[in-house]
């Protein structure tokens, strides 16, 4: 009896064993593809967040060696656009380089003017009416910073794709999405600089708008701060609903809000731009930057 007794305790203890071990190994089995899984999602993580810190740390040196320019610093070395702020009246522009007689207009004080090439100690740039033409550059003429305030400024930020707005320095909108220009094409790229509303233009059905790259789109509310660059909502669409044209926000575009996609003004939805529209004044500051 004790030997079938020592017998059974061995076949017991066997079968207990075999259990462990099986126990063991499925949760090893269950852990490692966890544990490989988590790793791999905190190392992504790493990965972007150090290509965030890079990114803007390359933004932050590039602007700092654009302070050594006395001239412009609203620029970076990825923009075909760098905005200058004419310092005394009678600036000229002209059709041709040093040509006396090609001369377009004269410019005036603080007038806001976007640079798209330099040239034989000229730039070519575009003035506020859509005017072209190349001006000398010369820090008697030119510098970086326009010296006009307002009580309202609208900041819009490039990097994050939101608008913040401010009365006397205090936020009272903040976090509006936004979309502005793609980059990497001088038609298409948002300006960076100080600029100012010039006109809230008038027209309660829409605006229409042709695009260089030849799409067309109707907005609303648009504001010029500068020549044809504009705050307005995203791209409307027209229904028939009883008989009348009823008009709603493009579903596709306003997803795309939080994106760099328009062709260089800058879109909020109907909600945001009529708000702007109504409650910013003109001659208020428009901030663009990255």
């Amino acid at each position: 009896m004790i030997l079938k007794d020592n017998m059974r305790l061995k076949e017991l203890g066997k079968f207990i064993l075999s259990c462990l071990i099986s126990t063991v190994m499925t949760c090893i089995f269950i852990m490692i593809p966890s544990f490989i899984f988590s790793s791999s999602s905190n190392n992504d993580k790493a990965i972007e967040t150090s290509a965030k810190v890079v990114d803007e740390k390359s933004i932050r040196d590039e602007l700092n060696n654009q302070l050594k320019d006395s001239i412009s610093i609203f620029s970076i070395k990825d923009c075909f656009k760098k905005t200058y702020y004419i310092s005394h009246n009678g600036v000229k522009m002209y059709k041709r380089i040093g040509d006396e007689n090609s001369l377009i207009r004269c410019l005036d004080n603080d007038d806001e003017i976007i640079a798209y090439e330099e040239k034989d100690g000229y730039i070519y740039c575009e003035d506020n009416f859509s005017n072209r033409g190349w001006i000398k550059k010369s820090s008697d003429d030119l510098r970086a910073i326009p010296f006009n305030n307002s009580n309202y400024i609208i900041d819009v930020n490039l990097t994050k794709q939101i608008v913040n707005i401010y009365n006397n320095g205090n936020p009272i909108r903040k976090n509006i999405i936004c979309s502005t220009g793609k980059l990497g094409n001088p038609d298409t790229e948002t300006p960076l600089g100080i600029f100012k509303i010039k006109k809230k233009l008038f027209y309660p059905n829409g605006l229409n708008i042709d695009n260089k790259d030849g799409t067309k789109e109707i907005v609303k509310y648009p504001i010029q701060f500068f020549s044809n660059y504009l705050i307005h909502s995203v791209p409307i669409i027209e229904i028939q609903h009883n008989n009348k044209v009823e008009q709603k926000e493009n579903g596709n575009e306003k997803l795309k809000l939080g994106k760099p996609v328009s062709h260089g003004c800058i879109r909020l939805s109907i909600e945001d731009s009529k708000w702007i529209y109504n409650n910013i004044t003109q001659n208020s500051q428009v901030y663009i930057h990255y």
